[in-house]
């Protein structure tokens, strides 16, 4: 497999990197009143899972104390499962931290651009530090929480989208072959 060409902040990935997920998967309340959407695209190699996100929102309050944040579950199975907390800023800054399923935590490599309605980033999440040995056609539990902060009558709300939806359990996230 090959790695990404760039790790600049902007949610894409070369053409010549494997795609896990084409297209993305958005979340939005209906078309007439949109207030948030995100996009996410995988990529993976044998040490590393590549994550590219694009936050779009009508009022993007990108801060690590109160703002937009992002938190992705990987495991193999429901016993044990890591996250992965990423928290992008206004000036193009993004924090991600890696919590292991045994509880050691690891800062990881992330970068943001920011844009007038939203934010894109990419994150290098380690499979070492995972402790997951990455094979073709590996099926992992895998779920994306994005809490959207906006602010009505001069206080700040909040609301968290999930990508598995009503799911009871994990969503899947399979490796597919080159």
């Amino acid at each position: 497999m090959t790695l990404p060409t760039l790790l600049d902040g902007r949610a894409r990935f070369g053409r010549d990197t494997v795609q896990i997920y084409e297209g993305g998967q958005h979340f939005s309340y209906p078309p007439y009143s949109l207030d948030a959407r995100a996009a996410f695209w995988t990529a993976w190699d044998r040490r590393n899972l590549y994550v590219a996100l694009r936050l779009e929102d009508d009022q993007p309050i990108l801060s690590t104390e109160a703002g937009e944040s992002v938190r992705l579950v990987i495991g193999e199975d429901t016993r044990q499962t890591s996250e992965v907390q990423i928290a992008p800023t206004a000036d193009a800054e993004v924090k991600a931290l890696l919590t292991a399923g045994d509880g050691v935590r690891t800062p990881l490599r992330a970068r943001a651009a920011t844009a007038d309605t939203g934010v894109d980033v990419e994150v290098v999440v380690p499979w070492r530090a995972l402790g997951i040995r990455p094979r073709s056609n590996a099926m992992l539990r895998f779920d994306l929480f994005w809490t959207d902060v906006d602010r009505e009558d001069e206080e700040l709300v909040s609301g968290t989208l999930r990508w598995a939806g009503g799911a009871r359990g994990l969503g899947h996230l399979l490796l597919s072959p080159e």
